[in-house]
């Protein structure tokens, strides 16, 4: 639905697989655990595929990984991305 030079943005809360593709991190399993049972209680599915179907569907593109606050849960981080891919 993008068409030629589009751009597309996403950023969400994920978890990484258990081996994730080469220069991605890899989060430890009790934390991909923890992640997915947490998220799962309002109906959100940490998938570690969804980064990847991404990055495949639009080669031309720039991720970044990092960790955010999660609200009611002072000082715990859960880890986000941030896609930004161009279709040519």
């Amino acid at each position: 639905m993008i068409k030629p030079g589009g751009a597309l943005g996403v950023v969400d809360y994920y978890v990484s697989s258990a081996r994730p593709a080469s220069g991605r991190i890899r989060h430890p399993a009790w934390e991909r655990w923890l992640w997915r049972r947490w998220f799962a209680h309002d109906g959100v599915r940490l998938d570690p595929a969804h980064m990847a179907r991404l990055a495949a569907a639009m080669p031309d593109c720039r991720i970044f990984e990092d960790r955010g606050e999660v609200p009611y849960l002072p000082g715990l981080t859960a880890p986000y991305y941030l896609f930004f891919g161009r279709r040519h």
